[in-house]
């Protein structure tokens, strides 16, 4: 282990309080990542659709566009945009924000674009030309529309996967690094303690024979003094002494029972 753990209860309720806390972090990361996994997939679709209508849009576009100039005086139609080109662009572009789960996704879009100006009420020409060009006009307006909708979906796309990926790596960090190492040491504190406490009731164990042992010889040799006093045989003074070494010898061999009990545990 990369530090010094000193097993203790403190230190128990101390990492099990880290492990609720990644476990909790695992399930919203992981919760996240299961929502930006459904917006991925939406964004992935809406972008492949959007890219198969681009060029439809394209070539209805430039379809419209070789019809004005076909209805145009002359077949050009430059000298008509050039005389209708204004010193500020109609056309901009604005930026917007949304957050989707966590992540935040630009919202590209036009603004300024008055599409009145493409109807078939305007007319720029005797033949019709203008009309035309009026709609061929709107064509490449709704083309440029598309644009923007797809660099939207493809800048989501880009923020939506790197996020992904950091989520995935969070997720699996903790998920097999972080919440089992903490369980390792929790097991290994919960060990130690428990070993302490064996260890413990061992030695109160001995402490408490070792007394009841010393008062019974106390005991034992009052009562030999005691005889001594009152004038017995020497006979029954042996006796005595022989029951009080048979005790001692029964007592010192359940302490060996004892011992061998600890030792399994």
């Amino acid at each position: 282990m990369s530090q010094t753990i000193v097993p203790s209860q403190m230190a128990k309720m101390l990492f099990e309080g880290k492990k609720k806390a990644a476990q909790k972090g695992h399930d919203l990361l992981k919760r996240k990542a299961d929502a930006l996994k459904a917006q991925f997939m939406q964004v992935t679709k809406a972008l492949i659709e959007q890219k198969k209508d681009l060029g439809n849009k394209f070539n209805q576009s430039l379809i419209f566009l070789a019809k004005a100039n076909f209805a145009a005086v002359g077949g050009d139609v430059n000298r008509i945009v050039d005389e209708n080109v204004k010193t500020r662009a109609d056309v901009k572009l604005t930026l917007k924000t949304k957050p989707v789960a966590g992540v935040t996704l630009p919202q590209f879009g036009l603004r300024n674009m008055d599409e009145e100006k493409f109807g078939e009420n305007t007319i720029l020409g005797i033949t019709g030309g203008g009309q035309t060009l009026n709609i061929a006009k709107k064509n490449f307006y709704e083309f440029l529309k598309k644009i923007v909708e797809i660099a939207t979906l493809q800048t989501s796309y880009l923020a939506i996967d790197e996020s992904l990926k950091i989520t995935n790596r969070r997720v699996n960090a903790l998920e097999y690094i972080v919440i089992p190492k903490i369980t390792y040491t929790i097991n290994y504190i919960k060990t130690e303690l428990d070993e302490r406490e064996k260890e413990d009731k061992y030695k109160i164990k001995k402490v408490i024979k070792y007394k009841q042992k010393h008062k019974e010889e106390e005991e034992a040799q009052r009562e030999i003094e005691k005889k001594l006093l009152l004038g017995d045989k020497e006979e029954e003074i042996k006796t005595t002494i022989k029951i009080s070494y048979q005790k001692e010898q029964k007592e010192n061999d359940d302490d060996e029972e004892i011992d061998a009990e600890d030792k399994l545990f």
